[in-house]
């Protein structure tokens, strides 16, 4: 086997998604994508430096790429063939093609990096999706209470359910935290839970917060609940799993306090 594009290739590959096989069971372990000679430097563990250049891909885990299994595969004796699935790509179309690949392969319940492309676009049914995304988009008014829109992952609702998955663990200000009453738990777009907070509270360790519930009055549920967040929190360059609603002024506070 090879162990380099010629020039001319490269020249002609653009981006590519490539796969690996562990020859020993036929379980495919590896999606990713590639360019030049990427796939080769990924076979001799060396994404860092292989031929004088770098190939990691921007926050890319070194620990998630798959080192020890390719390792293993041959000190047991066998040869891994990668297999280039489609070439002649852009970026985007490869970050498609990869995440229709991880749905494919279930990448998800195996060790595989962490690059899932607008994974809530993924594999769901008719019916998630039409609850997912047919719903009133709630009016973002000088009346609401302020709020900070925390976007909760389908990995940690499953795994914590809604109320740990949304009032721990989040990367924020504490003390800017302080001057927000209420939580808004995002999936999807959509709200499906609104908290009002008793207490935030901060690790010193982790410099993470997380925040105490009290139960929420029924007209601020009301306002928000089952509703889409409105399309200024879903721009592109918005991919914060954590969002504050507007500036809080002195008389913003009086007006949540009032509640």
């Amino acid at each position: 086997m090879i162990s380099n594009f010629s020039t001319s290739v490269i020249k002609q590959l653009g981006c590519y998604v490539y796969r690996f096989v562990d020859p020993r069971n036929h379980e495919t372990f590896y999606i990713g994508i590639g360019r030049g000679n990427r796939i080769f430097a990924h076979l001799e563990c060396s994404l860092c430096s292989y031929n004088n250049e770098n190939y990691l891909r921007k926050g890319e885990k070194v620990d998630l790429l798959e080192y020890d299994r390719i390792n293993t595969i041959k000190e047991a004796g066998y040869k891994i063939e990668p297999l280039i699935e489609r070439w002649g790509l852009s970026y985007n179309e490869a970050l498609i093609i990869e995440s229709v690949f991880f749905d494919f392969y279930k990448m998800d319940k195996l060790s595989n990096n962490c690059f899932f492309w607008q994974k809530e676009h993924g594999q769901t049914t008719v019916d998630k999706l039409e609850s997912n995304l047919y719903c009133e988009e709630y009016q973002d008014d000088e009346s609401n209470p302020k709020y900070i829109i925390i976007k909760v992952k389908d990995e940690r609702l499953k795994i914590e359910g809604r109320e740990k998955a949304t009032s721990t663990n989040i990367l924020l200000s504490y003390d800017k935290a302080q001057s927000y009453k209420y939580v808004l738990s995002v999936s999807f777009g959509v709200v499906r839970e609104v908290y009002k907070v008793k207490e935030w509270k901060c690790d010193q360790l982790s410099c993470k917060c997380s925040f105490v519930s009290e139960p929420c009055e029924k007209g601020i549920r009301d306002i928000f609940l089952n509703k889409k967040i409105p399309d200024a929190y879903l721009r592109k360059g918005l991919a914060n799993p954590v969002l504050y609603s507007k500036k809080i002024t002195k008389d913003d506070l009086e007006l949540i306090n009032c509640y």
